[in-house]
């Protein structure tokens, strides 16, 4: 039987702030071995909240995609 697994989406904007405690809040996770992804969803993001989280990734291996939407706003994120 195949294992189980989940995906968390976040939708950011300049979020340089909070970027970093929310990876490691998912990394710590008691399922963490059962994620397939991180999608980050961002707009117009003009802080580091990108280079952050491109540098989480490399450090520990994590599942992350970045994804830019075109639109602004998070119903247009959550429906990529």
């Amino acid at each position: 039987m195949k294992k189980p697994s989940f995906s968390f989406l976040i939708c950011t904007k300049n979020c340089e702030t909070t970027i970093q405690k929310v990876l490691e809040s998912i990394k710590q996770q008691s399922h963490y071995s059962l994620i397939h992804e991180v999608l980050i969803v961002f707009h117009n993001t003009t802080d580091n909240t990108l280079k952050i989280a491109s540098e989480f990734t490399k450090r520990h291996n994590f599942p992350l995609k970045m994804i830019e939407c075109k639109e602004t706003g998070k119903t247009p994120a959550l429906l990529l």
